[in-house]
Order: C-alpha cells, then structure tokens, then sequence
C-alpha cells in the first residue's frame, strides 16, 4: 500500500507539459500555441525547463525557449521573404530583357523589309545593290540574335 502511496504522490508531484503546435494563421503569419490549430498543424519539440516554477508550470526558461523558437521562425519568414523578392526582381528582369529582344527582332524585321521594298520597287543597280547588302547583313542579325 506504501508502495502505490508513493507512486501516486510522484505522479501527480511531476509537472505535466503540454505540446506546442506550431501552424499558420489566416495572413500566413507563424502562430504558436498549446492546442492544434488547424490540419496544418506541427508539433514543436519544446523540452521541459530545469527549473519549474511552484505552480509546475510556465517560468524563465520556458519562456526563452519559446521566444528562441519564435524568433528562428520570424529569421526563417525574413529569409523566406528576401528570397521571394530575388525571384521576383529575377523574373521581372527576364522579362524585361525578353522585351527588349522581340523590340530589337522587330525593329531588324523591319529594316529587312524595308530593304527587300526597295530592291522589289525598281530601284537603280547601285540602290538595288546595297538594298541587297544591308537586306543580307541584317537577316544575318536576325539569325543570331532572335
């Protein structure tokens, strides 16, 4: 009977610590909290403190180890955050580069229209001759660079 006695007065003495789940609110924001909050729901391993409080809950330690874990998290959606904008300035530099290709392309088109119009159009020999050149040169231009 001893034996149970001091069984039971060591399990309701051990402090009881509750799960941390770590999921995403309705903005996306990092939400931390000792009850699941949705599907999406992590655990976080937090590890009991050293010292526990009379109450055998929540002290010092406790609390720095949660706002350690809040603050990785707010550094890793800052990381997150730096690398979406590198993206973001990525793409939009490729499609400004892009632009400014199909502009050139189209402006080397035109030349080379514009060359063929004026050998089509009866032109003397030396127009005709370097309508014919400057037609060749540009496709040329047109072959390497669109």
């Amino acid at each position: 009977m001893l034996k149970w006695c001091v069984l039971g007065a060591t399990l309701i003495a051990s402090p009881a610590f509750g799960q941390v789940y770590k999921c995403k609110d309705g903005s996306g924001k990092q939400v931390f909290s000792d009850m699941p909050c949705g599907a999406g729901a992590q655990t976080v391993n937090v590890k009991p403190p050293r010292g526990e409080t009379p109450d055998g809950w929540r002290d010092d330690a406790w609390e720095r180890q949660l706002n350690d874990l809040k603050q990785r998290e707010r550094a890793e959606a800052a990381s997150e955050q730096r690398s979406r904008k590198l993206r973001d300035a990525d793409r939009e530099r490729e499609a400004l580069a892009a632009e400014r290709k199909s502009r050139r392309c189209n402006e080397l088109k035109a030349e080379r229209d514009a060359a063929e119009a004026v050998m089509r159009n009866g032109a003397t020999q030396w127009q005709y001759e370097d309508a014919r050149a400057r037609g060749s040169a540009v496709q040329k231009q047109i072959a390497r660079e669109c």
